[in-house]
């Protein structure tokens, strides 16, 4: 299809599925390294510091920075569309809440859990942050018709 220019025009739909990223793109609280660190850092720091501290500094820190993690992606979730944040922000929580049942005893998992957790919350994450993305794209804007984003037919 050329334009009257003899220049070929753009495609329909991906002059605003393209937009709708980039528009994405800015309200992404981890758009850019800088952002990332500002708003997920705190929370990383948090995780190292307490690893290696006594048994409820290390329940406080991992709860706290778990749930951190948590609530910011699932505020980006909802600000950008960013897919992994779906599933990354309620995983981030749950783990939050069984590091406090664990910290309580409540939960039993043996004479050394960090380990267990630990490893747990990084696969986890690494899956829930890969694969949602892999199949359904970074934005969920991605995934709308240009009928859904720009209203017209």
């Amino acid at each position: 299809m050329r334009s009257a220019g003899g220049i070929p025009a753009p495609e329909a739909g991906k002059e605003i599925t393209e937009s709708a990223e980039s528009c994405a793109s800015c309200r992404d609280l981890a758009g850019s390294c800088r952002r990332s660190l500002a708003w997920w850092g705190p929370a990383v720091l948090l995780l190292a510091v307490t690893a290696s501290a006594g048994w409820w500094w290390h329940v406080a820190g991992w709860s706290l920075g778990l749930a951190w993690i948590g609530g910011l992606c699932l505020v980006n979730a909802a600000r950008c569309g960013r897919v992994h944040c779906r599933f990354t922000g309620p995983f981030a929580l749950a783990m939050a809440l069984f590091v406090l049942a664990v910290g309580w005893r409540l939960i039993p998992v043996g004479r050394h859990p960090w380990h267990p957790i630990t490893w747990t919350f990084i696969i986890g994450w690494c899956v829930l942050y890969y694969v949602p993305e892999w199949i359904w794209g970074r934005y969920a804007t991605q995934r709308r018709s240009h009928r859904e984003v720009g209203g017209k037919p």
